[in-house]
């Protein structure tokens, strides 16, 4: 849920991404999902939204170090 300037009166956008995700191994995923996104009305456009259907995949890598813990993903939708 994000907003314009008020947190909440002046909406912006809703966004659903809801996803499954396969453990190729230990420090290895795959995800696969569903995005939902929908822009409110702007200011000037009182009648114009725009509803978005996508589906999106994302890969997700995790290197461990001493004290650190590093990820590292790359989506696309």
């Amino acid at each position: 849920y994000r907003t314009r300037n008020s947190f909440v009166k002046d909406n912006r956008m809703f966004i659903l991404r809801p996803g499954f995700t396969y453990f190729i191994k230990e420090k290895i995923r795959l995800t696969l999902g569903y995005s939902y996104n929908h822009y409110f009305p702007g200011e000037n456009h009182q009648h114009i939204y725009r509803p978005e259907h996508r589906p999106w995949q994302q890969l997700q890598i995790i290197m461990p170090y001493e004290n650190v813990r590093l990820m590292q993903w790359l989506r696309l939708e």
